[in-house]
């Protein structure tokens, strides 16, 4: 089964998104990316011996905002000169997906930062430092004054942050740790590995869905609260999730449930808990078809179906935005929910909490 990055659908909602859609030849992942501007069900929890670890429940939405180690380039342009049109980056070897690190020498963060460097240098060489497919690489170009609006430019457009809405799917107890997703998080353009490695959480609210149906994966609609105060702190983004340091608005009220090893997990009836139309978690039944035998991380886990007739006549069964929806089986935190079948919107992939436990850092 080939995985359709819910890139595709955070491209949408983070001009990429997640839940994954996978057909049965193809999956998407459910990170649903946004652009800023029935009752709740209580968690499953089992009664628990003091030494098993435990978690704050998650399976509420939150925003997104993941930022680059640079800027990266998601678009070559051209530059209209007196001379006519004209591809400097382009010429130079420039491609798009690169991570732009450094402008003679200077460190760059933002748009803003290359504009000012192209501005003050005008039509003096410059030295490009990048990041590609984790290579470090130099290039030298000179910028072009754009005849309508006489400004410098090198024929680029760069952009330094992703936004999106996904689900929590913990935090922990002891160091107050938040993950969710259950996938890393990328734009489908740059093709460094860890060009989006810090950021901030905010608080989100769902104000809607489509419906996912055989062939489209629906999503989650939703708007961030109070972008100007975050409620976590985003530390680390890799194939088993976003993790970070969570603030009491994450975790305050949540209920505590006990977690499960991969070894614990079986066939069978499970339940995950996501937010589609209230603030707080419903609690849905699924089954877990089939389980992966992974002794090392991986992003496919599980097969789950879901089997619950209140999810299916609301969302059709899994859709982007509901990546990291815990999934608990005899009241305990197994897993998330990271993909969805395209070809079946009640199917999908779940990743193991071993691996987000593991790569919480």
């Amino acid at each position: 089964m080939n995985a359709v990055n819910f890139h595709k659908g955070l491209a949408r909602l983070f001009k990429a998104s997640c839940v994954c859609v996978v057909t049965l030849s193809a999956v998407l992942s459910l990170f649903v990316s946004v652009t800023f501007g029935g009752g709740a069900g209580r968690a499953e929890t089992a009664a628990f011996a003091k030494e098993e670890r435990t978690v704050y429940l998650g399976g509420t939405p939150m925003g997104v905002v993941a930022k680059s180690a640079g800027v990266v380039i998601y678009e070559i342009t051209c530059v209209i000169t007196k001379d006519g049109s004209k591809t400097p980056a382009k010429d130079a070897g420039l491609l798009k997906g690169d991570l732009i690190t450094a402008i003679n020498g200077k460190l760059v963060f933002t748009p803003a930062d290359v504009a000012a460097i192209v501005s003050k240098t005008q039509d003096k060489e410059l030295t490009i430092s990048v990041r590609r497919s984790d290579k470090n690489a130099q290039f030298k170009l000179q910028p072009l004054k754009d005849s309508l609006s006489n400004d410098y430019k090198i024929g680029i457009l760069v952009k330094n942050e992703l936004t999106g809405i996904g689900t929590l799917t913990y935090v922990t107890t002891d160091s107050l740790e938040f993950g969710g997703l259950g996938h890393k998080i990328t734009d489908g353009v740059t093709s460094c590995n860890n060009a989006y490695v810090a950021g901030n959480i905010l608080e989100a609210k769902i104000s809607g869905l489509i419906k996912g149906e055989v062939g489209q994966a629906g999503e989650l609609k939703g708007n961030f609260v109070n972008s100007d105060t975050p409620i976590g702190t985003l530390h680390a983004n890799n194939i088993a999730g976003v993790f970070g340091k969570a603030s009491e608005k994450l975790y305050k009220g949540r209920p505590m449930v006990a977690v499960g090893s991969r070894k614990s997990v079986n066939t069978g009836k499970a339940y995950i808990y996501s937010s589609l139309s209230s603030d707080a978690p419903e609690k849905y039944e699924i089954e877990i078809m089939r389980l992966a035998e992974q002794d090392e991380i991986a992003d496919r886990s599980m097969v789950i179906k879901v089997t619950d007739e209140r999810l299916k006549d609301l969302s059709g069964g899994i859709v982007q935005g509901m990546s990291g929806s815990p999934i608990v089986q005899n009241g305990r935190l197994i897993g998330a929910v990271t993909h969805v079948f395209i070809s079946d919107p009640t199917r999908g992939y779940g990743i193991y909490i071993d691996w987000m436990l593991a790569n919480n850092k």
